[in-house]
């Protein structure tokens, strides 16, 4: 057994647990559909998710025949991670995205702003933004409000900015 077989067993058994506290939440007769433990159920059911893909891709490529070489993961290290310094600064300019994003929310409604997020980030991170990209990014915030605002039933800030122009 590798260390990633190892460590996808380590990951089910953690979610069979963050399971089993799951359940064990109260249902309250003034809850909505989901229920208090709801999203931890679904977070629970998904790392196990991860679990079993780790266990089974490592299954999987320990018996599968070694024609490529395998390098030092160490080695492949470069671009914005081979100095720490600039590490830290692009994670830095994640989290002011991320901040401009939290402030952006209210005024301009969820899927404007998540819109805006994801063009960002792609831009941030060097992709060259085309149309492909930008209908990228809105179809991105579309389905996320459509899976927390029709799905989960989460009421989601509409905007006050947008609005208030039409």
């Amino acid at each position: 057994m590798n260390r990633d077989m190892a460590l996808g067993l380590i990951v089910m058994a953690v979610a069979g647990l963050y399971i089993r506290s799951a359940l064990a939440i109260p249902v309250s007769f003034l809850g909505d559909a989901i229920g208090a433990g709801g999203v931890p159920l679904v977070l629970g059911w998904l790392l196990a998710l991860a679990g079993a893909g780790l266990f089974i891709h490592a299954l999987v490529a320990r018996r599968a025949p070694a024609t490529v070489a395998v390098t030092d993961p160490e080695d492949e290290v470069g671009g914005a991670f081979a100095d720490p310094r600039h590490a830290v600064l692009k994670a830095a300019g994640v989290i002011l995205i991320a901040a401009v994003f939290l402030f952006a929310l209210r005024p301009l409604g969820y899927v404007p702003a998540v819109a805006l997020l994801l063009a960002a980030l792609l831009a941030y991170q060097g992709v060259r933004l085309r149309p492909v990209q930008l209908i990228v990014a809105i179809g991105g915030a579309l389905c996320l409000w459509a899976l927390f605002d029709l799905g989960l039933g989460i009421d989601l800030p509409d905007g006050t900015l947008l609005p208030n122009l039409f």
